[in-house]
């Protein structure tokens, strides 16, 4: 075994360069002047410079020269020469591997990379920190926290939650907009500064929540949904960058689905390029950096007033121009030689029409007479057919019959006969002859009777016929029915739509009572609607 290194062995103080190692030092005289004073006491106290040489005497004589270390890389950063950090747990180890050596690795080592790095630990004392200078490095499989969140994004990949077809369009000119960040990093104020620098009207709703550690996702998810109530016009989820496992929040699956299921646009603006977390895939736009979020989705007012002029300009310039070319072309028509042929059209049209109205309102008079004539002829008729007067001539009629029937003799010769035969027979004879008279006389009766009785009842019923034929013939019992009669301005009845024209006033005749009405339109029999 290698015999453990005295802790107070010191060495030079010159740093070692990147592409040598530190040199052993040399055993250092102990002592200030004084013999038997311990180093590193309140009386023999370490200078800075002395301890760190001390701590790096300790570790690198400690270890062997070659060292191997298996774990997960939570950072990768530098372009030449690559800085790794490994992480297990609550523990961490720099590592550094340099140009030379990094261009023999074959590959280049992402973060969640499993690795097996071979090298030697090394003390940086002006940081007092120590790394392990990689030489030799390996794969050793890809890291579980990467796999997880492989497995995560794939996942929620497949359920559409990262499809550019869900993702809504910004708002062009948002109004209120809300902030989820910690306002005590740098990352509020560059949104905050830039925000009202370029629209200081913006109506911002901050929601301070941790961006990082173990509470972060559970105040992130909050956030969201209280902002998604807000009635914003988009929300910006921001932190200014920082190392993997501090972006791992940004990356929570509840997270990622609150901000899928915002009612308001999500911008992202995480502000970290080599290790995207899986919000800015969720998000509806992503931006690089917080500054960058806020000059991307607000515009700028000096730039919305210039955009404002310059259609307004824009505007009135092509007005101008449309109303020149019609002015142009109203004057050109003005002069043109086929204005006047067009006077002279209308003139003659004008004309013509004048002229036809002239004989349109002369037919139009000898039509109105004639309707005229024929209402009259109407009404006389109407007045004959009457039902008063009708009933008054069949009572006429009526008693002139009953007159008649009145005159008729029909009992008087077997009378007469019996009181002259009466007195020349013998009184028995004479009693049934008499009996017989009497029931004769009373069969007459009795047959006279019946005779009347069915002349009058035929009389009756003739008239109840008439007063029926009456009543059908009645107008008014037609207009009681639901029908009505139409007349023209001079009280005669419309029988067809060509006796009138549109525009003339009518009367419409009703059971009760007259409508006053205007011809809005005509419908000739055999041909469509004519409107006026």
């Amino acid at each position: 075994m290698t015999p453990r290194p005295s802790l107070f062995r010191r060495g030079p103080q010159r740093l070692p360069s990147p592409a040598e190692p530190a040199p052993r030092g040399r055993r250092a005289t102990e002592g200030n002047g004084g013999a038997g004073v311990t180093p590193g006491t309140a009386l023999r106290p370490f200078s800075v410079g002395e301890l760190s040489a001390r701590v790096q005497r300790a570790i690198e004589d400690r270890f062997p020269r070659q060292v191997w270390v298996e774990g997960e890389l939570s950072g990768v950063g530098g372009r030449d020469h690559l800085f790794l950090t490994f992480k297990e747990g609550d523990s961490t180890l720099e590592a550094v591997v340099w140009k030379s050596d990094a261009a023999l690795l074959g590959f280049r080592p992402e973060v969640g990379d499993r690795v097996r790095a071979g090298g030697r630990l090394r003390v940086w004392p002006r940081k007092s920190n120590y790394q392990l200078y990689i030489r030799t490095l390996r794969r050793a499989g890809r890291g579980a926290l990467l796999e997880e969140l492989e497995e995560r994004k794939e996942r929620l990949r497949r359920e559409g939650l990262f499809d550019p077809e869900r993702k809504r369009p910004l708002p062009y000119l948002p109004l209120r907009v809300g902030l989820l960040t910690s306002s005590a990093g740098d990352a509020y104020h560059d949104f905050v500064r830039t925000a009202h620098r370029r629209f200081p009207g913006l109506h911002l709703v901050h929601c301070d929540t941790a961006v990082q550690g173990v509470r972060a996702a559970a105040e992130l998810r909050a956030g969201l949904r209280a902002l998604g109530e807000r009635g914003l016009d988009l929300i910006v989820v921001t932190r200014g960058g920082g190392a993997f496992e501090d972006l791992l929040p940004f990356s929570d699956e509840a997270v990622v689905r609150a901000a899928a299921g915002c009612p308001v646009p999500v911008v992202s603006a995480i502000g970290h390029e080599p290790d995207r977390p899986l919000l800015d895939e969720a998000a509806d736009y992503r931006a690089k950096t917080p500054t960058a979020a806020a000059e991307e989705v607000i515009p700028a007012a000096a730039d919305l007033m210039q955009e404002t002029d310059g259609r307004r300009s824009a505007a009135r310039s092509v007005a101008r121009t449309r109303f020149s070319a019609a002015e142009s072309r109203l004057g050109g028509l003005a002069t043109h030689a086929g204005m006047s042929a067009v006077r002279r059209w209308l003139e003659r049209r004008l004309e013509a029409n004048r002229l036809g109205g002239h004989r349109a309102a002369a037919a139009f008079g000898r039509a109105v007479e004639s309707r005229r004539n024929r209402v009259e002829r109407l009404r006389g008729r109407l007045a004959e057919l009457h039902p008063s007067r009708q009933l008054t001539e069949r009572r006429e009629a009526l008693a002139g019959v009953r007159r008649h029937l009145a005159g008729v003799r029909l009992f008087a010769e077997p009378e007469r006969r019996t009181q002259t035969t009466g007195g020349l027979l013998s009184p028995e004879p004479l009693r049934r002859r008499l009996a017989a008279a009497r029931e004769e006389v009373r069969a007459l009766r009795r047959q006279g009777t019946g005779a009347a009785r069915g002349r009058l009842d035929a009389l009756a019923n003739r008239q109840d016929a008439a007063r029926g034929q009456l009543g059908a013939l009645d107008p008014k019992a037609v207009l009681r029915r639901g029908y009505s009669v139409t007349l023209d301005a001079a009280g005669r009845a419309i029988r067809a739509a060509t006796e009138v024209r549109v525009g003339d006033p009518v009367r419409i005749a009703l059971a009760a009572g007259e409508l006053g009405a205007r011809i809005e339109d005509l419908r000739l029999p055999g041909t469509s609607a004519e409107a006026s």
